[in-house]
């Protein structure tokens, strides 16, 4: 059987998190973190490896971090490129 992986860092993502300033911001990041860590917990199978909880809010912050552009994405614009052609 295969092993189940835990949630880490949480302790780092809290601070992070509580650092936030921008209200908006700080509420969607809780929001994604809140998901995943229900997903994680659902009793659904859990990953097999853990689940960096302070990685994950550093992407999801980054992801918000220009709130403008996120708000033209959801009008269905497309204000930049998402990926680098590295």
């Amino acid at each position: 059987m295969a092993s189940e992986g835990k949630l880490v860092r949480w302790d780092e993502a809290g601070l992070l998190i509580n650092s936030i300033s921008d209200p908006i911001k700080q509420r969607l990041v809780i929001r994604a973190v809140t998901i995943a860590r229900n997903r994680f917990r659902s009793g659904m199978p859990a990953p097999d490896v853990d689940l960096d909880i302070k990685f994950l809010t550093d992407v999801i912050l980054e992801l918000f971090e220009d709130l403008d552009i996120v708000r033209k994405e959801l009008a269905g614009e497309q204000p930049g490129a998402w990926f680098d052609n590295d």
